[in-house]
């Protein structure tokens, strides 16, 4: 990351340095490499959804509305898993990063985002990263409320692979 350009300037205290209070996010998007004061909290979420396709998986069932009903039926029908598989590996290679996606409606709603795309780099700034953090937290304590139901909640829902 290029500190030295005019492109990371923050748009609320002006620092350049990558350790300013305001930044909440850089994220490679090549890579899906993540820095900022959220790298926790990012790491947290995406260990949420790693239990959840564990769910997915173990439960035959779909959960959720919004991107978590659409993450959870990617996994279930695209790529999550192969039936019959014994080794017990998941697989999540999706054609969407559904993490990411949820993150961003998260951080979509954090008063006072300013978010810029730089050099392959996705980087959000927040006047007040108290309030953004707190909202990345609710979500990722939703989906682990989801993993946490019993299995006959009717939040899940079966779903049967088509075939013989």
């Amino acid at each position: 990351m290029n500190s030295d350009s005019a492109h990371w300037i923050c748009p609320f205290c002006g620092d350049i340095d990558e350790s300013c209070d305001h930044l909440l996010l850089v994220i490679d998007v090549d890579e899906s490499d993540v820095h900022g004061l959220l790298k926790c909290e990012v790491d947290l979420l995406n260990d949420a959804f790693e239990n959840l396709y564990r769910q997915v998986a173990k439960r035959q069932a779909v959960c959720g509305t919004g991107i978590l009903y659409a993450a959870t039926r990617s996994f279930f029908f695209n790529y999550g898993y192969i039936a019959g598989d014994k080794s017990g590996e998941l697989y999540a290679e999706l054609d969407r990063d559904y993490a990411r996606e949820y993150l961003m409606d998260a951080l979509d709603r954090a008063p006072n985002l300013e978010r810029k795309e730089i050099d392959g780099y996705q980087c959000m700034w927040s006047e007040m990263p108290e309030a953004a953090r707190a909202l990345v937290i609710q979500g990722t304590k939703e989906i682990q409320r989801l993993v946490t139901l019993p299995g006959d909640s009717r939040e899940w829902t079966p779903i049967e692979l088509g075939g013989s």
